[in-house]
């Protein structure tokens, strides 16, 4: 693609001698052509995975044995790749990034003829966050005339992924007392895959029965990997709840992932007994405008088994 080079229009006599000449005719704007099938497929769609990506398109045009490939991902992906392989692209591949984009260059091989082609990737990182992911952008390009528009041949888009939320595993919530209708403590823990940013929530979900008060809930400790971060924390109503026994916990700096374990009081036991629902943990985002993203979930945490309360015999 890009400006051609200037054109030249001659009259000759059938012996070719020269009769009217026109040279620096303009040049004209050759178009970048279209990559059809753009697929960016990375190896896991879970929140912050790491491994390797597929890319694969159509070419209309070959790709010089000298050219290369951009493919540009969404903000949020983190990109260390250092290797790039072929089964269709002949000769040798180098990987490089720059920002959001991973150049594959190529050397030696003849020209791989238009057609459909991929690309294995290693070393992308899904963003840390479940959601939409952006859309990627791939681009062949003639190794002559330097990065930009004005060598490029073949261009194309795929609107991208949707990424789960990480794992917390294990996760646990369990009250101090298991006697129906007791109000007291109530212990969670969990292993974070992804770190939570400052702002970012930690929900947990109650199952049925249970009762608090969001005005009276208080935070007595709260570790992670074994540091004391209580004084980072803050409860605070739910914008989006699990379940309608949700509370979340705000976190006023920066965390890496780890193991958590945190305790609360002022929850009120079901004042019935026999097994509860399934208890609810999530990490989510802090709100960038557009709501906010759950990082890591578990909205299965085992169930635990309510004892009758006491009957007092009366004085």
């Amino acid at each position: 693609s890009g400006t051609t080079g200037t054109f030249v229009i001659s009259t000759k006599t059938s012996a070719l001698a020269e009769i009217d000449r026109a040279d620096d005719l303009s040049g004209v704007v050759i178009a970048v052509n279209d990559l059809g099938g753009v697929d960016v497929a990375p190896a896991s769609l879970v929140a912050g995975a790491s491994g390797n990506a597929m890319v694969s398109f159509t070419t209309s045009n070959p790709i010089p044995s000298d050219g290369s490939i951009d493919v540009t991902f969404p903000s949020g992906f983190a990109l260390s790749t250092t290797s790039a392989s072929s089964s269709s692209i002949a000769g040798t591949l180098s990987a490089s990034v720059s920002g959001q984009v991973v150049t594959i260059s190529r050397s030696g091989g003849a020209a791989a003829a238009s057609g459909t082609l991929s690309v294995l990737l290693n070393g992308v990182r899904n963003p840390q966050r479940s959601g939409a992911t952006g859309s990627y952008a791939v681009t062949t390009r003639a190794a002559s005339g330097g990065s930009g528009a004005g060598n490029a041949i073949d261009s194309g888009s795929d609107s991208g992924d949707t990424l789960t939320p990480g794992p917390l595993r294990p996760a646990s919530v369990v009250p101090a007392s298991l006697v129906a209708g007791d109000a007291g403590t109530v212990s969670a823990s969990f292993t974070s895959s992804n770190p939570i940013a400052n702002g970012g929530r930690i929900a947990l979900s109650l199952p049925s029965g249970f009762t608090f008060d969001t005005s009276t809930l208080t935070l007595s400790s709260a570790t992670l990997a074994g540091a004391n971060v209580l004084s980072s924390l803050s409860i605070v109503s739910p914008g989006t709840p699990i379940t309608s026994g949700t509370f979340e916990i705000s976190l006023g700096a920066d965390v890496g992932a780890g193991t958590w374990a945190i305790a609360l009081g002022a929850v009120r036991n079901p004042a019935v007994s026999g097994e509860t629902g399934t208890f609810g943990v999530e990490t989510r985002t802090p709100d960038g405008g557009s709501g906010r993203f759950v990082i890591d979930s578990n909205t299965t945490a085992d169930a635990v088994t309510i004892a009758p309360g006491q009957l007092v015999s009366p004085a």
